[in-house]
């Protein structure tokens, strides 16, 4: 066993007595709060009961297509700034073309010429806000963090509201599509979020405070913009 083994043996064993499990799962125990202030929103409601507003579904699906699209700039402003990490460059250049297929199939679907032309709420301006901030002030790691939370909160969603069976009238076939509880693609999100910080180069304390801001504006994006309480964020678009 080589020296760089054991340091790397010395810094797990330290992460481990810290938090008692990766930095990644220590972020979403830490927001367990929000995850469930989610499943009490208007729109997850709307989905239990049945009856959630269709003019504020498709409100929400207008935003979400527009999410994605400014998504796709702060991917590609944060992949920029990364030197010298192989995984994380083709971490970005997949989740670009990840996000720019899904996003392509969304403006389609709901007619959208110029995304750029599109009002959003309050609550997901504030989220594409934070991932601006995060991607042009901070490490590029920090945008993995930033975007981990909507990653997996929907599959949770899904494990929560049993989407693989679950009868949401006529939004079942869409949450059985988006709300995919077997999905495991937040796990190389949260795989980059642990190997950064064993190699000392992620702060747990910027990491939560970055992780919790997504939280929050998940929960606030799907409050549909009725009650919810927005932070005060400067403009980056």
């Amino acid at each position: 066993m080589n020296i760089l083994t054991l340091l790397g043996l010395g810094l797990l064993i330290i992460v481990s007595c810290c938090y008692g499990y990766p930095l990644s799962e220590d972020l979403w125990q830490q927001t367990e709060q929000q995850r469930q202030q989610v499943l009490n929103t208007t729109f997850i409601q709307g989905f239990i009961d049945k009856n959630l507003d269709p003019t504020k579904f498709g409100a929400f699906m207008v935003q979400d297509a527009v999410y994605c699209y400014y998504s796709m700039e702060v991917i590609a402003i944060a992949s920029a700034k990364v030197t010298n990490d192989k995984k994380l460059q083709d971490f970005f250049d997949w989740t670009y073309a990840s996000y720019n297929e899904y996003t392509a199939y969304l403006l389609k679907e709901w007619h959208i010429g110029d995304p750029t032309t599109i009002v959003l709420g309050p609550a997901c301006e504030n989220y594409v806000n934070h991932l601006y901030d995060v991607a042009r002030n901070m490490e590029p790691i920090y945008l993995v963090v930033a975007m981990t939370p909507c990653a997996k909160l929907w599959p949770w969603l899904g494990g929560q509201l049993n989407t693989g069976t679950g009868d949401f009238g006529v939004y079942t076939d869409w949450a059985k599509f988006n709300f995919v509880k077997d999905s495991k693609g937040f796990k190389e999100y949260e795989a980059l979020i642990d190997s950064k910080q064993l190699q000392g180069g992620i702060d747990p304390s910027k990491a939560l405070d970055v992780y919790s801001k997504s939280m929050n504006n998940e929960a606030g994006f799907f409050s549909l913009d009725e009650v919810q309480e927005q932070e005060e964020t400067e403009e980056y678009m």
